[in-house]
């Protein structure tokens, strides 16, 4: 099974990191690199399931909060090891912790758009019954 480029060029940028942070060098373009491969992957993981006919994803809302959950999850992850290899010896230990605040803003929108979502039930009743008509009816006495 054939690994996609995608993939490829984040798993590429890490090896970089840790050859980087082993050989004392500045591991800035690592995580940048790292980053980009990140927001292309997942930008593209979100794309796809609006795409994909099996998939239960079918709105645009619900590709963003699968992309905000997938963002969150990664910039956990990479906040807490880039945090944790500062201690080892890179001066990049802000940029964890600001991966770390990034994450917790990313869950949160991912939670709240989650809420704004109609649920498939919801989308047919409203469909089938239409919004009535907010004129006032006058009754006889």
């Amino acid at each position: 099974m054939a690994v996609p480029v995608r993939a490829r060029a984040v798993s590429g940028t890490a090896v970089l990191f840790v050859i980087d942070l082993v050989r004392g060098g500045d591991v800035f373009r690592a995580i940048l690199g790292n980053a980009v491969g990140a927001v292309v992957l997942i930008g593209w993981a979100a794309l796809d399931t609006v795409r994909d006919p099996e998939s239960t994803v079918t709105s645009v809302g619900g590709a963003t909060g699968t992309a905000l959950l997938l963002y969150a999850l990664y910039l956990a992850g990479t906040g807490a090891i880039i945090a944790a290899t500062a201690l080892l010896g890179h001066d990049y230990f802000t940029v964890g912790l600001l991966y770390a605040v990034l994450a917790a803003v990313a869950a949160g929108q991912d939670i709240v758009s989650s809420r704004q979502e109609l649920s498939p039930t919801a989308r047919r009743v409203r469909q089938r019954d239409p919004p009535r008509s907010r004129r006032r009816r006058r009754f006889r006495r």
